[in-house]
């Protein structure tokens, strides 16, 4: 009887680096040849980086579908060059517009704070507008006024 031996499953760090082995773009591999041929999966992880399509400080999210792996000298050239200039404009945006909400909410409260001191409402116009249920005139379907009674 012979003994067979059991094949060992490849842990994530292997099976990530498979899967990085057989990324390329354009006509180059996402990793390049003296470490494709070296075999050795933390090093192939370690030369990849994940970036954020959609930046993760602004709303972007850890799905798969939002990752993409990317030498690390290129994720932190495209860092320096869109995602920092994308992030510090979302910051200056919320910024300004916190301000102008809270500038609107100040006016609200102010107009809320002076009509429960006892200022009535402005008053609406006096005279109503021809056709509306409040004026006395009604317009007929075939353009005509009359009186309402």
């Amino acid at each position: 009887m012979t003994a067979t031996t059991r094949r060992r499953k490849p842990n994530r760090t292997e099976r990530e680096a498979s899967a990085l082995l057989q990324i390329k773009r354009g006509d180059q591999w996402l990793i390049p040849e003296p470490l494709r041929s070296t075999g050795d999966a933390k090093a192939i992880c370690a030369y990849v980086t994940y970036h954020h399509n959609v930046e993760h400080a602004i709303g972007g999210t850890l799905a798969p579908q939002n990752l993409e792996p990317l030498a690390e000298h290129v994720h932190d050239e495209i860092t320096a060059k869109k995602s920092i200039p994308a992030i510090a404009k979302a910051k200056r945006l919320s910024k300004a517009q916190e301000e102008f909400r809270r500038k609107m909410l100040a006016k609200s409260d102010q107009a809320d704070s002076e009509r429960v001191r006892g200022q009535a409402k402005p008053p609406p116009d006096s005279r109503p507008m021809h056709g509306s249920r409040r004026s006395k005139w009604k317009h007929k379907f075939r353009g005509g006024w009359e009186r309402r009674t």
